[in-house]
């Protein structure tokens, strides 16, 4: 049985849905119901006892779960990417590594020069968002960061 809902909230289908949940706990002998939706609004009834007098009803709605807010590191220029200094060797950076300012965290080769990328402040690498020796763009997204 799923409510309808308002376009203020659920409160106003849920009203009118609540006694009928307080009576099928009844019915199947249940002396707590918790009905959770995905937009945090939660609906919680207890029954003390079949024999009690009293019995509660709870309507909570849940603060939004914090999002993670991210930045991104874009390439400054185009030209070729490359994860680390020379084939073969370990990659600058990886997904979850947290980096110190100032730390290379890619090259970009444009006209046989060498370009290091650096980072302006500490952070968190969440997503490396290009292959090695992949062509960028300037302005084009390489990394996924959350800043520390």
């Amino acid at each position: 049985m799923t409510p309808k809902k308002s376009k203020k909230s659920g409160r106003n289908s849920l009203k009118k849905v609540t006694p009928r949940l307080y009576e099928l706990m009844v019915e199947e002998g249940l002396s707590e119901l918790i009905w959770e939706e995905k937009d945090n609004f939660s609906v919680q009834i207890k029954r003390k006892s079949a024999y009690g007098l009293t019995s509660s009803a709870a309507v909570t709605e849940s603060p939004p779960p914090k999002k993670e807010e991210y930045s991104y590191i874009y390439s400054p220029m185009n030209g070729i990417f490359f994860d680390s200094s020379r084939p073969g060797e370990d990659s600058f950076v990886k997904k979850g590594k947290e980096i110190k300012k100032d730390t290379t965290v890619c090259i970009i080769e444009a006209m046989k020069l060498m370009n290091e990328v650096r980072v302006e402040k500490p952070c968190r690498i969440k997503e490396v968002m290009v292959k090695n020796a992949e062509s960028v763009q300037i302005k084009q997204p390489l990394f996924k960061i959350t800043e520390m």
